[in-house]
């Protein structure tokens, strides 16, 4: 299983140079399965919905688009819907129904969660969702041999009190006290077993 990081260099005020593809997997080297499903976990909400609107309008390398959410899926971007679409409603804390809906997809768009930034946030239950669910996704991705993952993580895992300037990955580290306390912690440890599942086995050794 493949996690690529985004990475750019400036060098003053240049911008970075773009390479003219059409999507990050548009042309697969040899030893590289080519993306044409892909599954979207927490479909539903706001950022899935616009991951979804992007695949269906302008990949044009994807042939179908699966839907996973703990909600049934509704259109509320009013998006194309010219390539076929499968929605399942499930929990990713429930192994059995995410490795169900993991058979047969190419790559795995992780995006749900549980943001709970209130004055008593939930912790068990974002620690469930969070970071158990995926777990439970990383490993319904090698049981199902899905080659690539790509988690959407949040920038509240470099954020604390202390100010950030020129931030990049490359130059945030992880606070020692969150800002937004559990919900920046559960999605920290979940980047962190996401990084280290990359280059792992898949269940047919690829």
């Amino acid at each position: 299983m493949s996690f690529d990081p985004e990475r750019s260099s400036t060098n003053g005020n240049e911008s970075p140079e773009l390479e003219d593809v059409d999507s990050p997997w548009a042309a697969p080297s040899a030893d590289k399965r080519k993306v044409e499903v892909v599954l979207v976990t927490g479909s539903s909400g706001f950022l899935g919905q616009h991951v979804v609107k992007l695949l269906q309008e302008l990949d044009k390398n994807v042939k179908e688009i699966r839907l996973f959410d703990i909600k049934p899926y509704e259109n509320k971007l009013k998006h194309s819907t010219e390539k076929p679409m499968k929605a399942t409603v499930g929990d990713i804390c429930n192994a059995k129904a995410v490795q169900e809906a993991f058979a047969g997809v190419d790559c795995v768009i992780h995006t749900a969660a549980l943001v709970d930034c209130t004055i008593f946030p939930d912790a068990e239950a974002m620690e469930a969702v969070n970071v158990e669910g995926t777990r439970t996704v990383i490993d319904a991705c090698i049981r199902q041999n899905v080659p690539y993952l790509v988690f959407t993580s949040t920038v509240d895992v470099v954020v604390s009190s202390n100010h950030i300037f020129f931030g990049a990955e490359n130059t945030t580290f992880t606070p020692k006290h969150f800002l937004m306390g559990p919900y920046a912690e559960t999605k920290h440890r979940a980047e962190q077993l996401v990084l280290q599942a990359n280059q792992r086995v898949l269940a047919d050794a690829s």
